[in-house]
């Protein structure tokens, strides 16, 4: 018996099938199943008939041919082949995931020592970047800066306008800030501060940015730092003679 294979995807419906060529009288249709084999629904079609000129049961000349669909009910006229009609499965509608190469990337890192001395001023800066392959529209980031550091100066880039900026002499505060026209791939915007610790102790400093823009990796969006302010002891050496 010849057998005709198809491809078949799991979960499809397989019909197998014995179409004879017939000479004389109707045949008889059986369908066996379902069955599962690795995971496939399988029907089993028979068809009885006659071979021609023979007056026999069909026995010699059978193709088996694996079919994805319903088997057509209608009866085959004697002299032709009986086959099936396939119905289409239908093609799964997928949502497409926004790809890297179209999407903005933007990040945050603040640049700052790990130690000071107390009552030393020291820098640190605040830097937003875009590292994505498209530019990214309404940049906005919050920056919390130390309420035990009284600011000297500060030098946002240009572009960059803020609310609740600490003026010189005062103390740190939540600070939110907008980047005008926002960031082309690969820009970078800095924001640089010059503080002096009022006392020892940890000098925290947060940071976080969002944008308008897609954008597929938003892990690098916040960032911390510590400035540990603490005071270097000295021991110095001394002899006593007697």
């Amino acid at each position: 018996m010849a057998l005709t294979h198809h491809t078949v995807n799991a979960g499809s419906n397989v019909f197998v099938g014995l179409p004879y060529v017939l000479a004389q009288g109707a045949i008889t249709q059986t369908i066996r199943g379902p069955f599962t084999i690795n995971a496939e629904t399988v029907h089993v079609v028979f068809w009885t008939g006659f071979i021609t000129g023979t007056g026999t049961s069909a026995t010699g000349n059978e193709n088996a041919t694996v079919f994805i669909g319903t088997p057509s009910t209608s009866t085959p006229v004697p002299g032709s082949t009986a086959t099936f009609t396939p119905t289409p499965s239908p093609t799964p509608t997928q949502t497409p995931t926004p790809s890297s190469t179209s999407s903005a990337d933007v990040s945050v890192s603040i640049v700052a020592p790990t130690t000071i001395l107390p009552n030393v001023p020291f820098s640190y800066t605040l830097q937003v970047r875009n590292s994505g392959a498209i530019a990214a529209s309404s940049v906005a980031f919050t920056a919390s800066l130390p309420a035990n550091a009284i600011v000297q100066s500060l030098s946002p880039n240009a572009g960059i306008s803020c609310a609740n900026v600490p003026n010189p002499g005062a103390l740190g505060g939540v600070m939110t800030c907008n980047i005008a026209n926002g960031l082309a791939a690969g820009a970078l915007a800095e924001f640089g501060f010059v503080v002096l610790p009022i006392q020892e102790g940890k000098i925290n400093i947060t940071l976080t940015v969002s944008t308008t823009s897609n954008e597929t990796n938003k892990a690098n969006n916040s960032t911390a730092a510590t400035v540990l302010s603490q005071r270097k002891n000295f021991y110095l050496p001394f002899v006593i003679r007697q």
